[in-house]
């Protein structure tokens, strides 16, 4: 975040090579820890995301090899929560608000199959889909919040804003020859960035950087399109 601070992962048993998450806070890392099911010897995690204020770390811990939950930890009071839903047999936080809000997804699994919702965890704890309707194809998510509530990802392939103060769920289109777009990170004031990919030569994929306001018109516009009508 803009102070410096840091999430990551630290040893818990340098010698076995055990690792466990942690945070970076006023230049000193600090261990988070597991859950208390959870052996780390047989477990594994994904640290996400510390908030702005440095108070909240988000990720994503297994108990065993194939239960995965979402952690929430604060900084301050050194309380690891652990999030799960018997609705979903996977959930995930991307990224962590000054509130301890979280954005991710959550998997319900359906006939047996991965479909990732696109989701917001709140300070209590629920687990809210911001989209109207279910996704078609299975990998969506929430990939980043500011300061305002608004909230981006990707949906069935389609870059999309959620405002969470009007729950309002907008999706975009995806850029003329390009296969799936998505939003990666939205600031304070609102503008959003990421990425349209498509397929090069022999099947290589090639990514290009968007960007949306509302400012800049109805639809993500390509980074180096800006930058041109703007001499650069």
């Amino acid at each position: 975040n803009n102070n410096g601070d840091v999430a990551g992962s630290m040893f818990l048993d340098e010698p076995n090579f055990i690792l466990q998450p942690a945070y970076k806070k006023n230049g000193v890392w600090n261990p988070i820890g597991w859950f208390p099911a959870a052996n780390p010897q047989e477990s594994s995690f994904t640290t996400y995301s510390i908030s702005p204020n440095g108070v909240w770390v988000t990720g994503q811990m297994s108990i065993g090899c194939c239960d995965f939950r979402t952690f929430r930890y604060n900084t301050e009071t050194e309380v690891l929560t652990d999030i799960s839903s018997p609705d979903y047999v996977a959930v995930a936080g991307y990224v962590i608000t000054n509130d301890g809000t979280i954005g991710g997804w959550a998997d319900d699994e359906p006939a047996g199959g991965t479909r990732r919702i696109p989701v917001y965890i709140t300070p209590e704890l629920e687990i809210i889909q911001v989209s109207p309707e279910l996704p078609e194809l299975n990998t969506n998510a929430v990939n980043d919040i500011n300061a305002s509530s608004l909230m981006v990802g990707d949906f069935d392939n389609q870059p999309f804003i959620y405002d969470g103060i009007t729950e309002t769920f907008t999706r975009f289109d995806v850029p003329t020859d390009y296969e799936t777009a998505t939003f990666t990170s939205v600031s304070n004031t609102g503008v959003a960035v990421g990425y349209a990919r498509r397929f090069g030569e022999f099947g290589s994929l090639l990514r290009e950087a968007i960007v949306y306001h509302p400012d800049l018109g109805s639809e993500p516009l390509f980074l180096k399109d800006i930058l041109l009508a703007n001499g650069v």
